[in-house]
């Protein structure tokens, strides 16, 4: 068995793969590299090249972006506020999963911000927020996915189907200054 998840965002017309070691960069505005002030989910997503390089990955139009609001509303690309339960498909990350050729279905099925280390560790100077499309609020646990103490389930895909799609929406805040290295997004799946 060789599993495998897939990581892609949406430009205009199609899911496209992040690609091998890109990052998934939340930004305070439409420009690349635009900071995210402490205390504001931020406004604008980009690719961007892996951490030490710092350029921008995606071509315009850039990937969509869904800020937190509240717990039951976002913004999606700085729109108006609207219920989260209006986001759909093409908004989100969609994350694939396979096993090979194997016909599989999953269960249990988590996801986190962690410290790119341990998972129970939340992710530094960051809080973050999840929901999977559908959803009718951001993060099961009511605060945020900080560490998979606080992960959001996924729904169970019991019919056998040689890959599993998840759709995700992300939102994340600065609590203090700086870049953000100790920060990553994580999926965890029970299949068989």
């Amino acid at each position: 068995m060789v599993f495998a998840f897939t990581w892609a965002w949406r430009n205009a017309t199609s899911f496209v793969d992040f690609g091998a070691g890109n990052l998934i960069g939340f930004y305070g505005g439409a420009t690349y590299g635009t900071k995210t002030r402490v205390g504001n989910y931020q406004t604008h997503n980009h690719v961007r090249t892996a951490s030490g390089t710092d350029t921008d990955a995606c071509a315009s139009p850039h990937m969509d972006s869904i800020q937190y609001v509240a717990a039951a509303t976002c913004q999606i690309n700085q729109g108006g506020v609207v219920n989260v339960s209006t986001i759909a498909t093409t908004d989100c990350v969609r994350i694939t999963f396979t096993d090979g050729a194997t016909s599989i279905s999953t269960e249990n099925a988590k996801f986190f911000a962690f410290d790119g280390s341990v998972d129970a560790n939340a992710p530094t100077g960051v809080t973050c927020q999840a929901l999977e499309q559908g959803d009718a609020a951001w993060s099961d646990s009511g605060a945020n996915v900080n560490g998979s103490a606080a992960a959001i389930g996924l729904a169970d895909q019991a019919t056998p189907a040689v890959s599993k799609v998840f759709y995700v929406a992300m939102s994340a805040t600065p609590s203090a200054v700086g870049e953000k290295l100790s920060f990553a997004w994580k999926i965890t799946v029970d299949y068989y």
